[in-house]
């Protein structure tokens, strides 16, 4: 498949988790949650690394080039929470905008301003999208499709995410009151196993 991983000379693949530190009225943030809960798990073979990123327009670009240059993963599953799903969903791309409806943890308020004035209009993954629903709706887990990611900072995450060689895919985790944490886990597990399992690149067994 294309963006398959790279096993880079060493017997383990790497897989970065990311989740974002809370905000605005999220006091628990469950994509930070998670990602702290598998940090060091392997799963498929696989070493899973966890890292939080700062909800901050002004240092996400740094955050992700960071967390890439010290983990040098074989792919990114990156999350976020969204307040108006009740599912785990599924985002095909980032768009080149930023308009945010609240501030950003540094207070910074934007509309209608381009991550990149220089980059594309948008950045799709490279990752089977069908094959990870099926993998998610198989743990009981409702997920959904969806377009584009937003125009916050999980849309800025996954925009400069995607403008790297690391595949990478987002996923919009719901607030807890609708979707128990060790659910959100459950399935983002599930996601997991299938990234890697169907790229081949399974560590070694034993």
């Amino acid at each position: 498949m294309a963006g398959q991983l790279r096993r880079r000379h060493r017997r383990e693949p790497v897989v970065l988790l990311t989740g974002f530190e809370p905000f605005g009225s999220n006091a628990l943030n469950p994509s930070e949650a998670i990602a702290r809960a598998l940090n060091g798990r392997r799963i498929a073979g696989a070493r899973i690394v966890g890292r939080v990123l700062p909800v901050a327009l002004a240092r996400i670009n740094d955050a992700v080039r960071t967390a890439l240059r010290d983990t040098r993963p074989d792919l990114v599953l990156a999350l976020g929470v969204a307040r108006a799903t009740h599912a785990i969903r599924i985002e095909r791309r980032a768009m080149n905008r930023a308009d945010f409806e609240i501030a950003d943890n540094d207070g910074t308020q934007v509309a209608g301003a381009l991550l990149d004035p220089a980059g594309p209009a948008s950045r799709i993954t490279r990752l089977p999208l069908k094959h990870l629903a099926r993998a998610i709706g198989r743990a009981r887990i409702g997920v959904r499709h969806s377009t584009d990611a937003g125009a916050y900072l999980c849309n800025a995450g996954y925009f400069a995410f995607l403008g790297t060689s690391t595949p990478c895919v987002f996923l919009h985790l719901p607030p807890v009151s609708a979707m128990p944490l060790r659910a959100q886990r459950r399935a983002v597990e599930a996601a997991l196993e299938e990234l890697v399992s169907s790229s081949g690149a399974r560590g070694p067994s034993g």
